[in-house]
Parts: structure tokens; C-alpha cells; sequence
């Protein structure tokens, strides 16, 4: 034994000289933890030591049995050390005292651990460190009729306590389940968020993970109320409320969240980036909720439910890549945070110069205005602005205007028709308009031009009649022409004289938008207005 020890203090000694003051003191647990020192890489420190004194005692002829003995007695003393009050540690379970033992060379390692490794409530971590606690080797040797004494520990916290060392102890020993999901992710994998959110919610407790599955549809594609998650199982719809809310807590771990956000960062270069990366960088939610869901099988809906269930419980409703992605705007995501920056000041210069202008404006012209019509890279991103901004936009005729103006994105027939006469220019008849609609807005459109008269008609303030069945808009400044009765009463008046029919028919075409042979009507036909001299001439009945 002592050769053993002596030949052990020389090894370390020559590779470690600054270990020699504290080798008078050197026991089993010192010399393990010198072994984890020096050999840090190392799956199994004690096998390595005992590797290098075999072949050095082999060089110097020595026995080797000598090196055996070595790694027997550091074997034995590490086994001691957790075989008394570690093995017996009441916060162990079977399973991990079974781990934590037949991985003695792992061991070392994970009981130096802080506490802070173990994923504990703030009372029961406030609780260990009042008591002095800083490892999870001291953790382990405490007794739990003792940590019951202190003040917020109950057999909860215990239980809890039991719980998290048993994962921590599966994790260091066994793997991760969460890293092994995290690890097989690739290209063709299917349903990877159904996938992750059944890894995590199989985390809970089985009325909890049903309850949950029910609520958002992921057995059958329906998701349920809580009235008829309560009615399923005789209780009230508010004790499944309370159920709810706890397993939503339980699952907003900092464990979960953790590897929720790793699992994101990873499926979203898998199958998001490359595309966001296609649309200049920018992307809206109603495209990711595209990509996300164009692969669901045979008209299911599972992985939109999923997503949704993971943006409810994980980010209170909001878009599920919100922490990998920056905002823009309200829906609107870019990949790089300089970037919205940019979006902001340019959507923001295009507001102020159409608000100044009072209407939409070409495309070409408001490029211009901000000086990117000259490059054609800007000019794309230009259109990929409008194309989602929520503020401002691009309609079918080309022209940018505010989303908040009515007549810009219409969705009424006064506002589509308004839209159709600012394209004409000019006033026009109603079937004319009607046509325009419909190859502006096909979607929308009315079936029938006479539905566009009958809006036409009963918008005075708008929309201003200038013949029969013609219209023009009212901003034009085009004053409604008089009917022909008063207008040729109203020429012959000024005149003072009968008129020839000639000259009455000029003016009055060209004042009323009539027709000849309405005209020549009024004027044989009402006897009572106006009368023909025997030169030919019209006037007033009354001279």
C-alpha cells in the first residue's frame, strides 16, 4: 500500500509540481479528485492513470501487478465513498443510484456539481442554500428528516427534489431524451413540431397530457372546449380550467423553454431560412404558417394545431419563431435586426409623401421620390415592402397607396367603382365601370353592372351623373348637367329673341349630353314652354 501510494505521489508530482504541499494529505477522495484533474478529457480517469503506470512500471521492469493494484485501490475507494452515505441517500431513487454506481468513473464529476445545475423551484433552491447546501454530492448526503426542519421545505419540495436529481442523474449517465430529439432533426424529418410537443408534454402527468391533447385537437384534428373536456369527464369546465393553467405552468419550465428555443434555432435553418432568404429576408405570418404547413398529410391538420398549441403555451399567442426572427412591424419578421431598421425609416418616408400628396401614387414615382428607382436590387426590396407591409401597399393597377384608405384596397362597391373611375380618367357609363371591376378586382367584383348603377345613383356626393347611364367623380369638379327644359328655357330668356332650332341644338348638346331627337322632342312637344315663329325660328310660348 504504501509503495502504491509512493510510486502515485511521483506520478503526480512530476506532471503537477505544484500538488506537492497538499500530497500529505492525499485519501481517496483527494486522489480522485487530483485523477479529475489531470485527466479531464478522460471517460474513465482511474483506467487512464492506471494505463500510464503500467507501461512506465513495464519500462523500468517493474511488476505489473504494482499498476493494478493502483487502479484496485482507487477503485475501492471510490466505491467506498459512495457506497456509505451517497448510496444510502435517501434522494436517490433505484434507478439512479443504479446509474450513478455503475458509472463511478462519471461520478466524480457530476456530485461536484453546484446546485444550481439541478432545475429547482426558488423556494426549494432558497431552502438548500440557507442550509449551507453547495453540491450535489452535500445534497445527496443530507437527510431528508433534516431538510424537513428547515423553514418552506415540505414533502413536495422533496418529491421535487427526487425528481430533478433522478433526471440530472439520467442525463449524465444515460443521455438527454430531449438531445437525442434535438439530434436526429434533418431534412426529411416529418412533423418535427408534433413531435416536439408530444416529447414535451409526455412530461406531464396523464390527466394533464390529456387534457392538453383534448384542448388543442392533437388525437382527432378537433380541438375541444373546456365545457366539453369537463363533460367528458363529469367534472366543471373551471376545475379543467385550473388543470389547464397547471400544466401550462409545469411546461414553462426554464428546462423546456431551453430546449424549445435550441429545437426552433435548428428547424428553422432546416426548413424556414433558405426561403425566408429567397424573399430579400423578410416574411410575414401568414407565409410561415405556408411553409410550416404546406406537407400536412391528407388534409390533416395536426401540425398547425401543434403550432398552435406550442405559440399558446410557450409564447402566449404569439408567432413561435418571434425568438429567432426581429420584428419589423406587427407580423412582419426580418433575419437580421439592422435590417428593420431600414424597413421602418423607408415605409416611413413613403407615408409622409402620400399623405402629403392626398392620393396613391405610381410606383416609379415614389421610388423616385426616395431615390431608389436607379437600382435595381433596392427597387426589388422596394416592392417586397409593399407587398407586406400592413401600412402601406400595392394595388392591381400599380399604384402605391395607405391600406387605411378605403378606396385603395376597397372592399365595398362605391369604393371599387371610385377606384375604376380614377383608372378611366374620365366620366364613363355604368357598364364601363362595371368592366373596369371586374378586371381590378375579380375576386370581388358584383355579378351585374346594374348593382354598380343602383351604388352609383345613390352617391350624389360622390359620384356625379353626366348623361345617361355615364357617371364622373364629384373631385373632378364636373358640375351635373341641367336637365334640357330648363337649360333651353334658360338660353332663350338670356336671349331675349327667338332662336334658330340650329343654334339651340348646339348649345344645348353640348351644355346636357342629350340626344338630337330628345331635344327636338322637348321642343314640339311642350306647347306650354316654347312655340315656333313662322320664321322657323323657337321661343318661349309666352312671348
Amino acid at each position: 500500500m504504501t509503495q502504491t501510494r509512493l510510486l502515485l505521489i511521483d506520478y503526480l508530482c512530476n506532471h503537477n509540481p505544484t500538488l506537492i504541499a497538499e500530497l500529505n494529505s492525499l485519501d481517496g477522495k483527494f486522489v480522485l479528485a487530483l485523477l479529475s484533474q489531470q485527466f479531464p478529457g478522460a471517460q474513465n480517469p482511474i483506467k487512464t492513470l492506471g494505463s500510464l503506470l503500467f507501461s512506465s512500471f513495464d519500462a523500468n521492469g517493474s511488476d505489473k501487478s504494482l499498476a493494478e493494484e493502483v487502479a484496485q485501490i482507487l477503485e475501492r475507494e471510490f466505491l467506498s465513498r459512495i457506497s456509505d452515505d451517497i448510496y444510502r441517500s435517501e434522494t436517490l431513487t433505484d434507478k439512479a443510484r443504479e446509474l450513478l454506481v455503475s458509472n463511478h468513473d462519471k461520478a466524480i464529476k457530476f456530485l461536484s456539481n453546484s446546485i444550481f445545475k439541478l432545475d429547482l423551484t426558488v423556494r426549494l433552491r432558497n431552502v438548500l442554500e440557507k442550509t449551507g447546501l453547495q453540491t450535489i454530492e452535500e445534497v445527496l448526503r443530507m437527510k431528508h428528516a433534516d431538510l424537513l426542519k428547515a423553514r418552506n421545505c415540505g414533502r413536495k419540495s422533496l418529491r421535487d427534489l427526487v425528481a430533478e436529481v433522478e433526471r440530472r442523474v439520467v442525463v449524465a449517465f444515460k443521455g438527454d431524451k430531449f438531445d437525442d430529439f434535438l439530434n436526429s432533426l434533418n431534412d426529411e424529418t416529418f412533423n418535427p413540431l408534433r413531435e416536439c410537443l408530444d416529447l414535451l408534454i409526455a412530461e406531464l402527468e396523464e390527466g394533464e397530457e390529456s387534457i392538453l391533447e383534448d384542448r388543442y385537437g392533437l388525437w382527432d384534428g378537433k380541438p375541444e372546449t373546456l365545457q366539453d373536456i369537463g363533460d367528458k369527464r363529469g367534472v366543471t369546465r373551471e376545475r379543467i380550467r385550473q388543470i389547464e393553467k397547471k400544466a401550462v405552468t409545469r411546461l414553462r419550465n426554464s428546462r423546456y423553454r431551453e430546449f424549445l428555443t435550441k429545437f426552433l434555432g435548428l428547424y428553422f435553418n432546416l426548413k424556414i431560412k433558405g426561403k425566408v432568404e429567397e424573399k430579400y429576408g423578410l416574411i410575414t405570418d401568414a407565409e410561415l404558417r405556408d411553409i410550416l404547413f404546406e406537407d400536412d398529410r391528407e388534409g390533416k391538420n395536426y401540425e398547425e394545431l401543434a403550432y398552435t398549441a406550442i405559440a399558446d403555451i410557450f409564447f402566449e399567442g404569439k408567432n413561435i419563431f418571434s425568438q429567432i426572427l426581429s420584428v419589423c412591424e406587427p407580423g412582419v419578421y426580418h433575419l437580421i435586426r439592422s435590417a428593420c431598421r431600414n424597413f421602418s425609416k423607408t415605409v416611413s418616408s413613403i407615408v409622409s409623401l402620400l399623405e402629403s400628396k392626398g392620393e396613391s401614387q405610381q410606383l416609379d414615382r415614389i421610388a423616385d421620390s426616395i431615390g431608389l428607382n436607379k437600382d435595381p436590387t433596392k427597387y426589388k426590396l422596394l416592392q417586397r415592402y409593399l407587398e407586406i407591409s400592413s401600412v402601406i401597399g400595392i394595388d392591381v393597377a400599380g399604384k402605391v397607396g395607405l391600406r387605411k384608405w378605403k378606396t385603395f384596397n376597397p372592399t365595398t362597391i362605391p369604393n371599387m367603382a371610385f377606384r375604376a373611375l380614377e383608372e378611366l380618367g374620365q366620366p364613363s357609363h355604368y357598364s364601363e365601370i362595371w368592366e373596369k371591376i371586374s378586371a381590378m378586382f375579380p375576386n370581388r367584383a358584383p355579378s351585374n353592372p346594374r348593382c354598380v348603377h343602383n351604388m352609383l345613383v345613390g352617391m350624389p356626393e360622390v359620384f356625379v351623373r353626366t348623361a345617361m347611364g355615364k357617371y364622373g367623380l364629384v373631385k373632378w369638379n364636373i358640375r351635373k348637367p341641367p336637365f334640357i327644359k330648363d337649360f333651353m328655357i334658360e338660353l332663350l330668356e338670356n336671349a331675349k329673341r327667338p332662336l334658330p332650332r340650329d343654334y339651340i341644338k348646339e348649345k344645348t348638346l353640348s351644355a346636357c349630353n342629350c340626344k338630337e331627337a330628345s331635344l327636338q322632342m322637348m321642343l314640339d312637344l311642350t306647347p306650354k314652354a316654347f312655340r315656333k315663329f313662322p320664321d322657323g325660328n323657337y321661343g318661349l310660348s309666352k312671348w
